[in-house]
């Protein structure tokens, strides 16, 4: 965490000036924490800001997750052909 948070100090996001797939791995990260009840650390204060300001992105904040998404199926029917 304290890695992050160096890099937070720095810039807005984790990778730079933009949102990327890099936050949105931090992010899950950070979830996945809070659900083990590991805290970030309260001097990472670059961290716990940028944590802040991600909970307000629709997809967190809306607590959208791969568990509520639908199942599609992708099973070929290829292999009766062959």
């Amino acid at each position: 965490m304290h890695y992050f948070d160096a890099i937070l100090k720095k810039q807005p996001f984790v990778t730079g000036e933009v949102f990327s797939m890099a936050d949105i791995t931090v992010i899950g990260g950070l979830i996945f924490a809070a659900l083990v009840e590991l805290a970030v650390p309260a001097e990472c204060e670059a961290l716990q800001a940028w944590y802040a300001r991600m909970q307000e992105r629709p997809g967190v904040k809306n607590g959208v997750t791969m568990s509520e998404l639908p199942i599609i199926d992708v099973s070929c029917s290829c292999a009766s052909r062959v």
